[in-house]
C-alpha cells in the first residue's frame, strides 16, 4: 500500500480499513515506547468518539488543536479527518487575544487540549466554542495553519487533506524515504513543516519518533538525545542546525539533513555536508502545501545562500518580472484554498496565469545552474527562526504596547547568517525592558523581537513616505559594528 493510499483512506474513519490487518505505522514514543498498531487504532477510535460528543458531525467542521506535542496533534488530526473535519493547530503559548482571533477566524466549534497520558483517550479534552460562526470552507477535511498578517490579525491558510496527501506521498518518493528510515518530530504543530516529520515516516512505512518534550524545547538536550538515538533523517531550520553544530553536533554519514523554513547559508550547508550522508534544502510557503521545491547539496558553496532548487511534482512555477526586471516567484500545483474569511487577500495572492491558478510568493528569485536561487522578499515578510513573520504584525503589537507610531520591526542578519528580529523605538521616552515584558501579552514567542533598540530620533522614511526599513537595518548594523570595535560580520 502506498503512502498516498494510506492517508487518503483516513476519511473512512474505519481504522482497521485504513491500516489493514498488518502492523501499520511504526511509532516510537518517549518515554512510553513502541505504540502498537492495535493501540493506535483503539486510541484513534476513542478520541474520535470524544470529538463527536463535542462537535457537529457535519463535514468541514473546524476543530482547534491546542498542543505543542506533535504526537498529540497527529492523534487529534487523524481522528478529526476520520470524521471529515478540518483541524486548526494553535500553539498553547499564544497570547489570549491572538488565540481568540484565531478561533474566530477559523470558526472552530471546539478546542482540544491534551493533559495527561497522551496514549489514553482521556487525555484528549475537547470543549465547545460558544457562538462560533462557521466560515464556508466546503465539506472536505483538511487543516488551517495560521501565518502572520500585515494588519496585526493572523491569517488562516486553508489546505485540503487531498493536497496534503499528495504532497506527503510525492515528497517521500522524491527524497527516497523508505521503511528503513527513521525521523524524529521536533517541530511545533503550529508550523506546517511538522506534517513532514509526522506523516512522511508513516506513509513511507518508516519509523516516526516522538522524543521527550525536553529534546524538542532544549537544544542541548536534543543534541544529547540524537547521540543516543541517531535517526536517518533530521529536519530543522538553518537557525536550529546552526545552534546544534555550535554545541558539537554533526550529522553522521548515515543521516540525511533536511533544512527548511528559512534561507540556508552556504557556509552552514558546507559544514553539514562535511559529515552528513546528504543535505537537502527545501522551500515552500504555507500557501503551497508545505514544500514546493528542493535542492540537494553536491558541491561546496560560497558565502551566499544555498539554491532552493527545482519543483517537486506536481508543483510548477513561473517568474513574473516587474518594471525593474526583478523576478517574483509564482507557484502552481498543490495550493491552499486561500485565506479563511479574507476574500480580498485570497484574490490578491492567488492569481490565474495562462489558465493556471498560481500563488504569488512575494519571493524574488532567479534561475541558476542548480535551479532557483532565492534573492529576498518583495514585501515586509521575513523568515526568522524558520517562522514566516509579517513585520507589520509585530509593529502593530509594538504600537499597542507603546502608544506610539514611531516603531519598527526589522530583520537583521548577524555575522553567521542568522536572522534576528529587532524592535526599533524612536524617541527617548520608551523603556525597552518594559516593552519587552508587555509584548508577551501581544505576540506568541516566535514573533517576539530578540532585541529592543532606541534610535532617539524620528524613524527614516522613503520618498513615498513609507518606513525606510533598509536605512533602519543599515543603522543597526553600523551601530553593531562600532560596538564591536569596527569589525563587520
Amino acid at each position: 500500500m502506498t503512502g498516498q493510499h494510506w492517508l487518503s483512506k483516513v476519511t473512512t474513519g474505519s481504522w482497521t480499513e485504513v491500516f489493514g490487518d498488518h502492523d501499520g505505522p511504526r511509532i516510537t514514543l518517549e518515554p512510553e515506547g513502541l505504540l502498537t498498531s492495535g493501540e493506535l487504532r483503539s486510541l484513534l477510535s476513542r478520541v474520535g468518539d470524544r470529538l463527536a460528543a463535542a462537535t457537529s458531525d457535519a463535514p468541514g467542521t473546524v476543530i482547534a488543536v491546542e498542543t505543542a506535542d506533535p504526537f498529540a496533534n497527529l492523534v487529534v488530526s487523524l481522528a478529526a479527518w476520520g470524521r471529515g473535519a478540518i483541524v486548526a493547530p494553535i500553539d498553547p503559548a499564544t497570547p489570549q487575544q491572538r488565540r481568540e482571533q484565531m478561533l474566530q477566524t477559523s470558526g472552530a466549534t471546539a478546542v482540544v487540549t491534551v493533559d495527561g497520558d497522551r496514549t489514553t483517550a482521556e487525555a484528549y479534552r475537547p470543549s465547545r466554542v460558544v457562538g462560533a460562526e462557521r466560515p464556508d470552507l466546503g465539506d472536505r477535511p483538511g487543516y488551517v495553519m495560521f501565518t502572520s498578517g500585515s494588519t496585526g490579525v493572523p491569517k488562516g491558510v486553508h489546505v485540503r487533506l487531498d493536497n496534503l496527501c499528495a504532497r506527503i506521498a510525492t515528497f517521500a518518493e522524491h527524497l527516497g524515504f523508505t521503511e528503513r528510515d527513521a525521523m524524529p518530530s521536533l517541530t511545533s504543530p503550529s508550523f506546517d513543516i511538522s506534517w513532514v516529520e509526522t506523516l512522511v515516516p508513516l506513509v513511507a512505512g518508516g519509523e516516526a519518533r516522538f522524543p521527550r518534550r525536553t529534546a524538542r524545547t532544549n537544544v542541548g538536550a536534543l543534541v544529547r538525545w540524537l547521540a543516543t538515538q541517531p535517526p536517518t533523517v533530521v529536519q530543522a531550520t538553518p537557525t536550529m542546525f546552526g545552534v546544534m553544530t555550535s554545541l558539537g553536533w554533526s550529522p553522521s554519514a548515515e543521516t540525511s539533513v533536511w533544512s527548511a523554513g528559512e534561507a540556508l547559508p552556504g557556509r552552514l550547508a558546507n559544514e553539514l555536508a562535511a559529515t552528513a550522508g546528504a543535505v537537502w534544502n527545501h522551500y515552500g510557503p504555507t500557501e503551497a502545501a508545505i514544500y514546493a521545491t528542493t535542492w540537494r547539496y553536491t558541491q561546496a558553496l560560497g558565502d551566499g545562500l544555498a539554491p532552493i532548487g527545482h519543483p517537486i511534482a506536481p508543483s510548477t512555477y513561473r517568474i513574473e518580472r516587474d518594471g525593474n526586471g526583478d523576478g517574483e516567484l509564482l507557484l502552481g500545483g498543490l495550493l491552499a484554498e486561500g485565506y479563511v474569511g479574507n476574500r480580498n487577500a485570497t484574490d490578491a495572492a492567488f492569481v490565474v496565469r495562462d489558465g493556471v491558478r498560481m500563488y504569488r510568493t512575494g519571493d524574488m528569485v532567479e534561475e541558476g545552474p542548480d535551479g532557483l536561487e532565492f534573492l529576498g522578499r518583495r514585501d515586509s515578510q521575513v523568515k526568522v527562526r524558520g517562522v514566516r513573520i509579517e513585520l507589520g504584525d509585530v509593529e502593530a503589537a509594538l504600537r499597542r504596547v507603546t502608544g506610539s507610531h514611531q516603531v519598527a520591526a526589522v530583520a537583521v542578519p548577524d555575522g553567521t547568517g542568522t536572522v534576528n528580529l529587532v524592535a526599533v523605538l524612536a524617541g527617548d521616552n520608551h523603556d525597552p525592558d518594559d516593552v519587552r515584558r508587555r509584548i508577551v501579552d501581544e505576540l506568541p514567542p516566535m514573533y517576539r523581537p530578540s532585541r529592543y533598540v532606541l534610535l532617539g530620533e524620528e524613524l527614516p522614511r522613503t520618498v513615498s513616505g513609507k518606513l525606510d526599513r533598509v536605512t533602519v537595518a543599515r543603522r543597526l548594523r553600523d551601530d553593531a559594528a562600532q560596538a564591536s570595535g569596527g569589525r563587520r560580520g
